[in-house]
């Protein structure tokens, strides 16, 4: 199993803007240590984004993380998004769970869902 790794950058050009690089399993046995980081970048970024093109497995408990990250921002006037998951293991995740048809995903993943936008 190889573990988590987590890199944030933040912005030059751009203050209060900040990137989580995560790379390896947003699984279970390091949902923790991803809430902790998540929370630190929020407190110095007014805006962040979560790389996740290097993500290789995400269970319920990751996206969990990830949607608790995004009310907690939401929340205190921030903006939490994520980019290069869309396709890959946290777009997957999602959509097995039945997360991507919630509202608040297609806002999360900073793209037009059609199932978020049909009227049942």
């Amino acid at each position: 199993m190889s573990d988590l790794t987590i890199e944030q950058t933040m912005d030059s050009a751009a203050p209060g803007r900040g990137t989580l690089r995560v790379s390896g399993p947003m699984t279970v046995p390091y949902a923790v240590e991803l809430a902790a980081r998540l929370r630190s970048a929020l407190e110095v970024s007014n805006a962040l984004l979560l790389d996740a093109s290097g993500v290789t497995g995400v269970d319920l408990a990751g996206l969990q993380v990830l949607f608790s990250a995004h009310l907690a921002a939401s929340g205190n006037g921030k903006v939490f998004g994520i980019i290069g998951g869309a396709d890959g293991a946290v777009g997957a995740a999602a959509e097995a769970a039945g997360f991507s048809r919630h509202p608040a995903w297609c806002e999360l993943m900073a793209q037009s869902c059609m199932p978020c936008e049909r009227s049942e």
